[in-house]
């Protein structure tokens, strides 16, 4: 199940996974994998210029949309 949710710049929703970045589809709510991440995504979530921020154990982590 998802962790966190974050909002795009276009109003598209992310989910974070513990290991895993999802887009939500809007017309169908499917999910697409954006990306795999191979350490535990533990907390965070927030958009920034371009990129999806969140913590992975003690480090701050971003991936760039």
């Amino acid at each position: 199940s998802p962790r966190i949710f974050v909002q795009g710049p276009d109003q598209e929703i992310y989910l974070l996974f513990l290991k895993a970045i999802a887009k939500v589809e809007p017309d169908s709510y499917k999910l697409t994998l954006i990306a795999r991440y191979p350490f535990s995504i533990t907390a965070g979530g927030d958009y920034l210029d371009g990129s999806i921020y969140f913590i992975s154990g003690s480090h701050l982590c971003s991936y760039k949309l």
